[in-house]
């Protein structure tokens, strides 16, 4: 009888301990740290009226999306309608868009100017045929010439009649009406000088 009242607090004992280890072990495993989620909390304001509001805010950190801003347009420096005369007066490295305003002489074409001095490389009627044209003004002198020739115009920059006459071999005349769009240009000073294929004259 003693010996059966051993074995049953044994037992007993037995039971307890396993019954402790179950709680450990289901304890330690609640308290395991877990990954932090995402999360949203409410931020509340107060509108004009006085009335509560809740707005979302989000309290992790997520990709930035950054916005796509539309290119800018780019306009050009100098823009409008007068004499190339002007633009050679205005000393500053441009390259322009030009037409002339007049149907008695149609050029269109690209104007350089810098430092006073001019070229222009045109697309010509000349005596009702179109042709490649290119002017020169280095300020002292006026060249013109068609694309391909062997001979060219050279007067001075000072004769009255020059402005007809360079006219006439496909260039403007420095004091006709053009329209024109002008922007910056890194200049290059060969432009400015007649080409060695050309020989120029006073006459054609």
């Amino acid at each position: 009888m003693k010996n059966d009242k051993i074995i049953w607090l044994f037992i007993a004992i037995l039971i307890a301990a396993v019954a402790v280890l179950i709680i450990v072990s289901r304890s330690g495993n609640s308290s395991a740290p877990s990954a932090p989620a995402a999360t949203t909390t409410a931020a509340t304001t107060t509108s004009a009226a006085g009335v509560p509001s809740t707005k979302p805010v989000r309290t992790t950190s997520g990709a930035k999306k950054t916005a796509t801003k539309p290119a800018p347009t780019i306009a050009a420096k100098v823009s409008g309608i007068g004499p190339l005369s002007y633009l050679i007066s205005l000393k500053e490295p441009l390259v322009c868009s030009v037409k002339t305003t007049t149907l008695s002489m149609k050029r269109s074409g690209t104007v350089y100017v810098a430092g006073g001095k001019l070229r222009g490389d045109f697309l010509s009627s000349v005596n009702g045929v179109l042709v490649n044209a290119s002017m020169i003004d280095d300020g002292t002198h006026l060249y013109a010439w068609a694309s391909g020739a062997t001979k060219g115009l050279e007067l001075l920059a000072a004769s009255s009649a020059s402005g007809n006459a360079i006219a006439n071999a496909g260039g403007i005349d420095l004091a006709a009406q053009v329209s024109y769009a002008c922007n910056a240009w890194a200049e290059d000073s060969n432009v400015f000088i007649p080409p060695t294929s050309v020989t120029f004259s006073n006459s054609l």
